[in-house]
């Protein structure tokens, strides 16, 4: 499992704040989470919550597998 305990995250090392270890570990504890899901849970926008998805998906950190309805996601350890 990915250590999140620091403020840098691999493999890119970019600096990651409480709002995206918190998308990381509700990815990681159901990788078929839904944007909307995630976004209720800590209470962010959907908009804020894909520009972060974006920037941790940059970073090689998570990806998305498969499509929109039936996909799932993938957190880089």
């Amino acid at each position: 499992m990915m250590n999140l305990d620091n403020n840098m995250v691999s493999p890119t090392s970019i600096p990651v704040d409480d709002v995206d270890k918190a998308i990381i570990d509700h990815m990681l504890s159901n990788p078929n989470v839904r944007i909307k899901e995630i976004a209720a849970l800590i209470r962010i926008s959907d908009r804020a919550l894909k520009s972060r998805i974006d920037k941790l998906k940059k970073a090689g950190i998570v990806s998305g597998e498969g499509n929109n309805r039936s996909g799932s996601w993938k957190v880089e350890k």
